[in-house]
């Protein structure tokens, strides 16, 4: 059984503030996570208050349970959005997983009805001295799936891709790719703030 938000809390798609999170522009969505609960690690060194260092956003990383984290994601505009993050380890490798809990938009509660929370992802290439990440690139995914739509299972809308494929699936298809060049963009450095 995987490890989710409760529907209760009905998290909110802000695609925008998703795409914010990890990379500026450009982040790949899944409707799948990228866990298992057998794949799920804690690190305690993460659990702070971390800085962006080119800019002012700011990540404050909490223990939320056993084996998973509450992410209080504030952008340069001092707006917050609220996600659950998983770490995951799958041979070897480290990955981390958000997903949408809370927003301070103040929608009504027929717009969240239309609306699908996603998770994004990324793989986590350092936590000490600073956090460091690797995204998927969406135009290396793309051109792969111009050219092998099969590779990955996927929905196209206009010229975003959600991935729409298993837990397993993605694991295996973000293995075969870390070497990959250009298959992963680094994102910016998160420092310790407090």
């Amino acid at each position: 059984m995987m490890t989710s938000p409760r529907r209760t809390e009905r998290p909110l798609l802000a695609f925008a503030m998703l795409v914010a999170v990890l990379c500026g522009s450009g982040c790949l969505v899944s409707l799948q996570p990228l866990y298992n609960d057998k794949d799920l690690v804690f690190e305690a060194k993460i659990v702070g208050v971390w800085k962006d260092t080119e800019s002012s956003v700011t990540w404050d990383c909490r223990r939320a349970g056993e084996k998973s984290y509450r992410v209080v994601f504030t952008d340069e505009k001092g707006q917050k959005a609220t996600f659950a993050a998983h770490l995951l380890e799958v041979e070897g490798e480290r990955f981390i997983d958000l997903f949408p809990v809370t927003s301070d938009l103040g929608v009504n509660a027929l717009l969240l009805d239309h609306l699908v929370p996603v998770h994004t992802f990324a793989h986590v290439l350092g936590v000490e001295p600073e956090l460091r990440f690797a995204i998927l690139d969406d135009d290396w995914l793309k051109e792969r799936l111009t050219v092998d739509p099969k590779i990955l299972r996927h929905e196209r809308r206009d010229d975003d891709i959600v991935i729409t494929a298993s837990v397993e699936e993605l694991q295996r298809f973000l293995l075969a790719n870390l070497a990959s060049k250009g298959a992963f963009r680094p994102t910016g450095l998160l420092r310790r703030s407090r």
